[in-house]
């Protein structure tokens, strides 16, 4: 509240934040966090009452700041606001007994008598202060804990200068001099600080969730402020997702989305809130927060992921700023549209039409790079047009080029027209560049583009950093070190483009140990695109086991006496070890192949969507799918899954249980097969079968005796 601090008055930022420029508000609460919270302390007495009174103060402030008549008087208006919720809180505390340690939030890992020495010394400062008028209270309250004027104090509250000179005279005087100092350091020490300020902000940051319901599927986030931004998920997690939003999603669904919260639920544990906060390479990266007894504890998952699981549990959605400015919905006039207008441009398809600054072909995107040939979007294009191979393919929502193809041509005739003038440079380096990009088994056709494109500009990283790209893909590491050696990349390190110069020690020395987790990363420096490669699922699974010598994926085992506990847990009848699993991912028919002991093969049908979630447990990547978020989840709030059991025919297909424990606490969570299947493929525990539901699922062979899981025909 210290205003000649500042250059900025009260006014212009309200007007700023008025005007859509939301970070002026943190400047706001910054300025009068200090002075909101001495008055709702001077009111309640006690600390965390306090601080909860005035964070609801901020929150109401934000979302009614559109009724402020006069932005210059914001402070006074303020001082009203945090009086009614001090009033409000006030009787919500009357109906609720008192919690312990109300005098304060407690440090981390204080020692006992520092908590004792705390709560003396807190005790004594507010009994001094309760002996006050409410009136003299609030002025020393605000006058001691940050040092404000009598003038600021006055504009604070709206009172005359003469007044509060005089409450401060009187307060000084009845308090015990001893007292004085221990009140101003009390009271310094317990003022919020800053992360005070981002609780503030990351709560007018939530955000609600919709559907498009279409094609595309795609999800409207809207603010507290009616922006909508948005975000394109999967069909199967737009599926998943539909029927929460709609209020139709069932408790006991036995997804894996579900399942988790539950498995959360029986060991006290909860999904605390999401935040969908970093963009990479066009693709959203979110943070899911676990709250158990251990505390609480962040993990990375998809944004899909996460959205699913907060409809679920009923958590709160966050959007960090840098993704809420990419992804804000505009109208031709470039302001932000109304979530009616979103949500209609949505239902209608207009986000599937190209916009202002798309391109009609790949030739108005050679246009854009003769202008410009630094045009990020351009390249970008150029990317997008190109035939992909050996990579997975996202299409941007909507399209940069509303008619690609011929890319590789298109940058031919341009290199051709542009020799000898100062496009020759871009033009060979992007050309290389999309050689390099179509196939990267095939460096040697990019290589001489990117040559001349080095020589003409020598000091032109991007085109350096593909370069040496397609010398490590050659098998040229001498010059690729070279280069390394010469400009220091800094993503070296961190993407999979030098994967053949990672046992070399002279890359080691150069950019460090490289990250395993990024090792498929392929990034494009000229095209501005990284995408992650992974090898196609034919080669990972292969299409006929038998035939083409595939193996079974082996399962751990499980003696005698641990089967019979769990027999008797589930009370289902006796149960088998089932010893490796064989996927059949292909085509319309999808299936597994169980290897149930002893010797016996059951063959477990499943749908496509059920295969993806299979297949998710099966490949590596670089962000956690579903079935490894479930176990992370799982680990970050102590419990371990135990093994996976498939127990009956049900109406809605195979159903099975997983059982976990924490502590002494166990419990069994009901799923369905393919996703306790997919779980237990992650966690790497063993997976059991009743055999009543074993008999009906074994595989005959000709002579109609039962085959083992080698015999497997495919």
């Amino acid at each position: 509240m210290n205003h000649a601090a500042v250059s900025d008055s009260d006014e212009q930022l309200v007007r700023r934040v008025l005007a859509g420029n939301t970070e002026c508000f943190r400047m706001l609460v910054e300025r009068y966090q200090d002075a909101v919270f001495g008055v709702a302390l001077s009111q309640t007495g006690s600390f965390p009452d306090a601080e909860d009174a005035a964070q609801e103060t901020f929150l109401a402030a934000f979302e009614s700041l559109g009724r402020l008549k006069d932005p210059a008087r914001f402070g006074s208006w303020l001082y009203g606001i945090a009086l009614n919720k001090v009033k409000m809180h006030l009787r919500r505390r009357r109906d609720r007994p008192p919690a312990e340690g109300a005098l304060g939030p407690a440090a981390q890992a204080p020692r006992p008598d520092e908590v004792a020495a705390q709560r003396e010394t807190r005790e004594a400062l507010m009994a001094a202060l309760a002996r006050l008028s409410a009136a003299h209270r609030e002025a020393a309250t605000l006058y001691y804990i940050n040092g404000y004027s009598q003038k600021d104090i006055s504009r604070f509250t709206d009172c005359p200068v003469g007044t509060v000179k005089t409450r401060l005279h009187d307060a000084r005087r009845r308090l015990r001099k001893e007292l004085v100092a221990m009140v101003e350091q009390e009271l310094k020490r317990a003022r919020p600080g800053r992360k005070f300020t981002e609780r503030v902000l990351r709560k007018v940051s939530q955000v609600r969730v919709w559907l498009s319901g279409g094609e595309q599927n795609v999800l409207l986030l809207t603010d507290a402020r009616k922006r909508s931004f948005m975000i394109v998920i999967g069909k199967a997690e737009a599926e998943a997702l539909q029927p929460w939003l709609a209020g139709t999603g069932r408790p006991e669904a036995p997804d894996i989305h579900t399942a988790l919260v539950r498995t959360l639920a029986a060991f006290a544990a909860r999904i605390e809130e999401v935040v969908v906060g970093e963009l990479k390479a066009h693709t959203f990266h979110a943070t899911l927060t676990v709250r158990s007894g251990r505390g609480s504890a962040e993990l990375d998952c998809r944004p899909s992921d996460a959205i699913n699981l907060a409809a679920r549990a009923g958590a709160p959605i966050y959007v960090n700023k840098e993704v809420a400015d990419a992804c804000l919905m505009k109208g031709p006039g470039g302001k932000p549209l109304s979530t009616r207008a979103a949500w209609d441009s949505v239902r209608h398809g207009v986000l599937g039409r190209p916009r202002k600054g798309v391109f009609r072909d790949v030739l108005a995107v050679i246009q854009a790079l003769e202008k410009d040939p630094d045009n990020a979007l351009a390249r970008q294009a150029i990317c997008e047009a190109t035939p992909w191979q050996g990579f997975v393919h996202i299409r941007r929502v909507p399209p940069l080029v509303k008619n690609p193809g011929g890319a590789v041509e298109a940058l031919q005739d341009w290199l051709q027209r542009s020799h000898g003038t100062r496009l020759e440079a871009p033009a060979a380096g992007l050309l290389g560049a999309t050689y390099l990009w179509t196939s990267t088994r095939e460096p040697e056709n990019a290589l001489p583009h990117l040559e001349r494109a080095c020589r003409l500009r020598p000091g032109d990283e991007r085109i350096a950093f593909d370069l040496a790209t397609a010398y490590a893909l050659a098998g040229k590491a001498d010059r690729a070190i070279a280069l390394l050696r010469k400009h220091r990349f800094e993503k070296a390190d961190k993407c999979g483009n030098f994967a053949a110069l990672r046992r070399d020690p002279r890359f080691r020395k150069i950019a460090g140990r490289p990250e395993p987790s990024r090792a498929d990363l392929f990034v494009s420096a000229q095209l501005g695109r990284e995408i992650h490669t992974r090898p196609p699922l034919g080669k990972m699974i292969p299409k006929r086991p038998a035939a083409a010598g595939g193996k079974a994926i082996p399962l751990p085992k499980l003696g005698r006496q641990r089967l019979g506990q769990f027999q008797r847990r589930l009370d289902c009848g006796r149960l088998l070890g089932v010893e490796g699993l064989l996927p059949h991912l292909q085509g319309k028919r999808n299936w597994l192949a169980l290897g149930v002991r002893p010797n016996r093969r059951a063959a477990l049908p499943v749908t496509a969507a059920q295969a993806r979630t299979i297949h998710a447990a099966l490949v590596q990547s670089p962000r956690p799918l579903t079935p490894k978020t479930f176990c992370n989840a799982l680990a970050d709030a102590g419990i371990k899954p135990e093994a996976v059991a498939l127990l009956k025919r049900g109406r809605r297909g195979i159903e099975a249980a997983l059982l976990a424990h924490a502590g002494r606490t166990q419990a069994a969570i009901s799923m369905a097969a393919p996703a306790a299947l997919a779980v237990a493929l992650a966690a790497k525990c063993p997976v059991l079968i009743t055999q009543a539901l074993a008999g009906k699922l074994y595989v005959r062979g000709k002579s109609g005796r039962r085959t083992g899981l080698s015999a497997c025909p495919g």
